[in-house]
C-alpha cells in the first residue's frame, strides 16, 4: 500500500510545486509599480493612512484636475482619512494600464456626504507614479459624479453653509473652506441633511411649477 502511494504523494507534491512557481512568476515585484500601487490603493480600500504612507517617497506632490500641484500633506490626508470613516465611506479600484513608472487607475468612491450632497458615487481616473518602490507622484485625469457635478453643488452647498450659524464654528468652517475631519463629519451632518431637503423641496417646486406651465 505504501509503494502505490508513494507516487501520488510525490506527484501531489509536485504539482504544488509547480503551481507556486507558477504564480510567483505571474505575481509582481514587490517593488514595482503596479505592486505598490495596489498595495498602497489596499491602504486606501481600509482607510489606513499609516499603510498609505509606507509607499510614499520623502517628498510626494499631487495634481489636481485643475492643474494645480502641490506637496502631499500627510496630516491632511489622514484627517480626510477620519471624515471618509465617519461617513461610511467605501473605495474600489481597478488598474486600467501600467506604462513604465506610471500606473494609470481607475477609482470609486461612494459615501454619506457625496449622496447629501446631491452627487452621488464618485469615479475618477488617477495617474500614480512609482520609483524605487515609492511613489513620487499623482495626478487626477478625470472625475465625474453619477448625479451631477460636484464642484457647482460644493461651491453651492458651502456658499449656503457660509450664511448659517455653521460659519461661526471653526470645527466645520475655517478661513472660508469646509474642514474635513473626525470631528467635523458629526457636525456637518444636519446641516448636509437641511440642504438636502432644502434641495429636494426646490426640486419638487420646480417639477409643480413645470407641470402647471405645461398643461
Amino acid at each position: 500500500m505504501k509503494v502505490r502511494l508513494r507516487p501520488i504523494v510525490v506527484a501531489s507534491v509536485f504539482a504544488a510545486s509547480a503551481s507556486n512557481v507558477a504564480a510567483q512568476a505571474q505575481a509582481p515585484p514587490a517593488d514595482s509599480p503596479r505592486a505598490v500601487t495596489e498595495n498602497y490603493l489596499e491602504g486606501l480600500k481600509a482607510l489606513d493612512q499609516d499603510r498609505m504612507n509606507r509607499y510614499y517617497a520623502d517628498t510626494v506632490t499631487s495634481r489636481s484636475l485643475t492643474g494645480d500641484e502641490s506637496p502631499v500633506d500627510r496630516q491632511a490626508m489622514r484627517s480626510m482619512r477620519d471624515f471618509e470613516r465617519a461617513v461610511t465611506t467605501s473605495w474600489t479600484y481597478r488598474i486600467v494600464a501600467v506604462s513604465g513608472d506610471r500606473v494609470s487607475v481607475e477609482l470609486t468612491e461612494a459615501n454619506e456626504f457625496y449622496d447629501l450632497l446631491g452627487v452621488g458615487t464618485r469615479t475618477q481616473a488617477v495617474d500614480y507614479f512609482v520609483r524605487d518602490g515609492r511613489i513620487y507622484r499623482m495626478e487626477t485625469t478625470g472625475r465625474k459624479h453619477v448625479s451631477g457635478d460636484f464642484t457647482s453643488a460644493y461651491e453651492d452647498f458651502k456658499r449656503w453653509l457660509s450664511t448659517t450659524a455653521a460659519a461661526r464654528d471653526q470645527k466645520i468652517m475655517e478661513g472660508g473652506g469646509i474642514v474635513f475631519d473626525r470631528d467635523s463629519a458629526a457636525l456637518l451632518r444636519p446641516w448636509l441633511e437641511r440642504w438636502a431637503a432644502e434641495r429636494k423641496r426646490k426640486e419638487l417646486s420646480g417639477s409643480g411649477l413645470s407641470a402647471l406651465t405645461t398643461n
